[in-house]
């Protein structure tokens, strides 16, 4: 399906317990569906995984905000593969999801701007490497999140961009 399968030691020189927010099968899934693997539609998928972790579980729609072009626009096929297809699009600045839960809860997770930068321009044949990166990577250094499920749009006393641990 891809060249590296991440989530074997052999292959990739990175164990699959670096990856275990995405599972081996959501991956495989996501890469089939999208045609390759690349570290914005890996950026989607965590965005969607943290979004479901913090929700408290599934999401049941979501509104992505994106630049309208290729590689940023692959982070949206990375949100469909966990949310499903209650996802609408508009374009935007950079990359980020507002994801809705049961009994009015929201959340919305962006990437950050550094990391944008980062992997916008990367070339066609160091996609799967810079995904593997992606995927192993804290979430802190990759997303920011706006808003707390449980008590609105925001935590009493913390700042509108949180890190994530």
């Amino acid at each position: 399906m891809f060249g590296c399968r991440p989530w074997k030691d052999a292959d990739c020189g990175v164990g699959w317990r670096a990856f275990t927010l995405v599972s081996r099968e959501l991956l495989e899934r996501a890469v089939e569906a999208h045609g390759h693997l690349g570290p914005f539609l890996v950026l989607g998928l965590r965005m969607g995984l943290l979004a479901e972790r913090l929700l408290g579980g599934r999401v049941q729609a979501c509104e992505v905000e994106v630049v309208g072009r290729r590689p940023l626009l692959c982070a949206v096929d990375g949100i469909r593969a966990v949310v499903g297809d209650e996802v609408s699009v508009v374009g935007g600045g950079g990359i980020s999801a507002t994801f809705h839960g049961a009994e009015g809860r929201k959340i919305t997770v962006k990437v950050r701007g550094s990391v944008i930068e980062r992997y916008a321009r990367v070339a066609w044949e160091e996609c799967e490497e810079r995904a593997r990166e992606v995927l192993g990577e804290r979430e802190e250094n990759i997303l920011l999140v706006v808003g707390n499920p449980k008590h609105g749009s925001r935590w009493p006393g913390d700042s509108p961009e949180l890190g994530v641990s």
